[in-house]
């Protein structure tokens, strides 16, 4: 079907620091396997789809937050109507997640605001479980954070993973009252 033939089209920031799992989530999104080279300042994966009766097309924007790409990355910031937060699941001293609040920090400096967002922890590797500390400091940080809806996705299983990045897109899509 013809692109121009879809209703609004909707802009998805995904950020998180590296080895978070931010590609994974856009690659599900796009319902794509193909994998690109690392250090990559932006990749954009779109979906249309049909969201309670309207048609909508969803632009995901995976952003890089090495520091050799932010004068670049700023450039994206401006039109985004949601955020995904990614972090990893299996940090226990929950650094990716402390990171997050770095880039909220140069979001809210670039767009005058941090559009609403969702936080997705990713476990990338098989093996391991979410230590009890990271629970505590997961939590701390969503009450600190305006408690944005939280899924947790293991990208070890395929079929599942795609079905949680689903959950998340569908939460924050309701959140932006799509």
């Amino acid at each position: 079907m013809d692109v121009t033939t879809w209703g609004d089209s909707v802009k998805i920031l995904i950020a998180g620091a590296r080895y978070t799992g931010k590609g994974q989530v856009g690659r599900a999104w796009g319902q794509t396997t193909a994998d690109v080279p690392t250090l990559q300042p932006v990749l954009l994966y779109d979906r249309n789809i049909e969201f309670r009766g309207n048609p909508t097309r969803v632009v995901a924007w995976v952003l890089s937050f090495d520091p050799e790409f932010e004068s670049l990355r700023r450039h994206f910031y401006p039109g985004g109507d949601g955020l995904i937060l990614t972090f990893n699941l299996l940090d226990p001293e929950g650094k990716s997640l402390d990171k997050l609040n770095g880039y909220l920090n140069e979001i809210q400096e670039e767009m005058g605001t941090v559009p609403p967002h969702i936080l997705v922890g990713v476990r990338l590797n098989a093996g391991g479980e979410k230590s009890p500390t990271l629970a505590d400091l997961i939590d701390e940080w969503r009450s600190k954070h305006d408690d944005p809806p939280y899924f947790e996705a293991d990208y070890t299983d395929s079929d599942l993973f795609s079905q949680v990045v689903d959950q998340a897109f569908t939460s924050l899509l309701s959140l932006l009252g799509i």
